[in-house]
């Protein structure tokens, strides 16, 4: 088993778990700077290894999020190799809509 220190590079797809703090980093490193709406979906195997990272702009519409994640479902349904999903969200311009919550 790969022991991967966050603090010193990214993980390799395939090889290294995503813990939190790897998440993180991952999340800060691939959304746009200065901060835009936008989602960010890393596909993980059963062991949280990443798998494949897809980065949605303009996703600030409320809903935004959840079609980015119904679509992300739609895309690893039925492969053996994907069995979750880490989801960030960012609209700078707004806070959290009780749309939200559903």
């Amino acid at each position: 088993m790969t022991h991967f220190c966050s603090s010193h590079r990214f993980p390799h797809a395939d090889r290294d778990p995503i813990d939190d703090s790897t998440a993180r980093l991952l999340f800060e490193s691939t959304l746009a700077i200065p901060r835009r709406p936008g989602t960010v979906v890393v596909l993980l195997d059963h062991d949280r290894r990443g798998r494949s990272i897809l980065n949605v702009d303009r996703t600030d519409h409320p809903d935004a999020v959840l079609d980015v994640a119904e679509l992300s479902i739609a895309l690893a349904d039925g492969s053996p190799a994907v069995s979750g999903a880490l989801i960030a969200s960012v609209r700078p311009a707004g806070g959290d809509k009780l749309d939200d919550v559903e």
